[in-house]
């Protein structure tokens, strides 16, 4: 990660002079805040990486938020694998926060399945995506990491020929746990997707993403939150009381849907980890094929 680049160039951007590396090549704007599409070198020749430039300015942002961002960056620059998404360099010039980052083409997943109109995705297409988020999920957890907000809109899909790679993105509230008895007792996370025991404000641990992954896998096999409500009262109590509509089981098998029930278990010492998730039977042929192919994936990182 690189906080001060020798060979730079000025750019005026968001009614900025900004400072830029030379490597990097403007594009274009992006709807979302202070943001920018650019290129960099790459040695590869069969394909091509864009990448976001998010511009974080520290007069517009609490200190506390430009804090989370800086170690937001710093957390994914340790990260190296397909289905998390990767962070290219982090840069600061002139109190402007500039974090480079690999930019996934196909949106989010919140998008990809509002897109889909109400018709259900096939039991192939859920196993495949989740596989990959379990895989991505397994990876992060390895590394000490709980990412405390899973969701929808914090997968993002990039379409490699006409397969589509799906990354998890999106660590502004993750911390780092030194080993399986570390706690965390904050509140944080969208409240849909918040696990039992942190409604109850009891302590937990990366079993909450697990729970998160569970309501994520609902989502793509009925197209509906678990736990939507109008009001927070409402999400809370069916959230305890872990009311759900099943799935459609002339759908999906009686494997998938019992594993997602696992996922959803209210006691968070009974829900399986990752590495148990990949080995169900629900999914495990895939797991494995995606760990056969991990290495024809097209990586953006640097070498």
């Amino acid at each position: 990660m690189v906080l001060f680049s020798p060979s730079r160039q000025m750019l005026g951007l968001f009614g900025y002079d900004l400072f830029l590396p030379n490597s990097i090549q403007f594009i274009t704007r992006l709807s979302s805040y202070h943001s920018m599409l650019c290129r960099l070198p790459t040695e590869s020749t069969n394909y091509i990486f864009l990448w976001i430039l998010y511009i974080i300015l520290h007069c517009h942002f609490s200190t506390f938020s430009y804090q989370m961002a800086y170690e937001e960056a710093v957390l994914m620059s340790r990260f190296n694998h397909p289905n998390v998404i990767y962070l290219h360099e982090c840069f600061i010039t002139d109190r402007i926060l500039c974090i480079v980052m690999e930019y996934a083409m196909g949106g989010t997943l919140e998008e990809f399945l509002r897109k889909k109109g109400g018709k259900l995705l096939s039991q192939t297409e859920v196993v495949y995506m989740f596989s990959q988020m379990v895989h991505g999920l397994h990876y992060i957890h390895q590394r000490g990491v709980v990412h405390r907000d899973i969701k929808p809109s914090n997968i993002l899909l990039t379409p490699v020929g006409v397969e589509i790679v799906v990354k998890i993105a999106d660590f502004g509230l993750s911390k780092i746990f030194k080993s399986r008895k570390t706690e965390f007792t904050s509140v944080l996370g969208t409240p849909s997707y918040l696990a039992p025991e942190l409604c109850e404000g009891q302590s937990y641990n990366k079993e909450t993403d697990i729970w998160a992954l569970g309501c994520v896998l609902y989502e793509m096999m009925t197209l509906k939150k678990a736990f939507g409500a109008e009001t927070l009262g409402s999400i809370v109590r069916k959230i305890l009381q872990c009311q759900f509509v099943p799935p459609n089981p002339q759908k999906y098998g009686e494997h998938l849907r019992q594993l997602l029930y696992c996922l959803l278990r209210i006691d968070p010492t009974c829900r399986p980890s990752t590495q148990m998730i990949m080995a169900d039977v629900a999914i495990t042929e895939m797991c494995h094929k995606l760990t056969v192919n991990l290495g024809l994936v097209p990586s953006s990182h640097k070498t």
